[in-house]
């Protein structure tokens, strides 16, 4: 993808300097959108105080 767009954009504006910067934004969005959906842990499925007795035994 990376040399793809570089040519592209290169070919288009002919300026080698702005298909880097496309290609820095496009990373950039890249992680902003990581950092917006970062996976949460399940929540702790331990029992509470009150229930005790329902863990399994051997």
């Amino acid at each position: 993808m990376g040399p793809w767009s570089i040519g592209l954009v290169r070919n288009a504006t002919g300026n080698f300097k702005l298909a880097l910067v496309t290609i820095a934004a496009f990373l950039v969005v890249a992680t902003i959108i990581a950092l917006v959906m970062r996976v949460r842990p399940p929540e702790d499925e331990t029992p509470n105080a009150g229930e005790r007795g329902t863990a399994h035994s051997l």
